[in-house]
């Protein structure tokens, strides 16, 4: 998974971390990439997409290159002090980038039905959580969808074991409130509509793409 190694790509927007012993938690993570965010002095946070599939595994896509190649450098810094926390091993450049197609490839994965798992995406728009469906159906173009349910096909054939040994455990730490949403920390206050994105229709529960 870590196939970028030390340095990043000029283009590179998407980011995966991993960690080696203790697992990773969604608010350990949060408040990691906040506290990155206040480190380099941006008003707001520049990471768009954050997505903690297994408990030592999480995907984090920014606005720009820019921007990440700023925060793999504060990440990058913590891994070599060994700190181990919040549980994150080390860090390199994604195989998938941009916000688009990690979109098009969690819904090529795991189906439209995966939008309400509690590990499903979080989707920001400048430091604001957004509708995960008002995303999908704002960035996601069947195009993507046909390229991607290709390679996930491929993907679900038998693999060596070596790429099976992965810890599905639940990914502890995540609290619930009231209306069901995860309560984390920094910018999280919920999500909200897309704007610009059928926010009506993800409100009824519509679903544009039926795979």
């Amino acid at each position: 998974v870590l196939h970028g190694g030390d340095r990043l790509s000029a283009s590179a927007t998407t980011l995966v971390l991993r960690s080696s012993a203790s697992k990773i938690t969604h608010p350990g993570l949060m408040t990691l990439l906040n506290v990155a965010t206040a480190v380099l002095g941006y008003e707001r946070p520049r990471y768009d997409f954050v997505y903690m599939p297994w408990a030592k595994l999480a995907f984090v896509n920014f606005e720009d290159p820019q921007s990440c190649h700023a925060y793999f450098g504060v990440i990058q810094n913590v891994c070599k002090l060994s700190l181990e926390h919040p549980g994150i091993s080390a860090v390199a450049e994604a195989y998938i980038q941009g916000l688009a197609r990690n979109l098009a490839f969690f819904i090529s994965k795991s189906g439209m039905q995966a939008i309400n798992d509690p590990r499903a995406p979080l989707i920001f728009h400048q430091g604001e959580e957004v509708l995960l469906s008002d995303a999908i159906n704002t960035y996601v173009t069947a195009e993507l969808l046909a390229e991607y349910r290709g390679s996930t096909e491929r993907m679900d054939r038998p693999q060596p074991a070596r790429w099976r040994a992965v810890d599905l455990g639940d990914s502890a730490g995540s609290a619930t409130g009231a209306t069901g949403s995860r309560t984390l920390p920094g910018v999280y206050q919920g999500p909200r509509p897309y704007p610009g994105g059928p926010s009506a229709s993800a409100a009824s529960g519509a679903i544009v793409f039926q795979l």
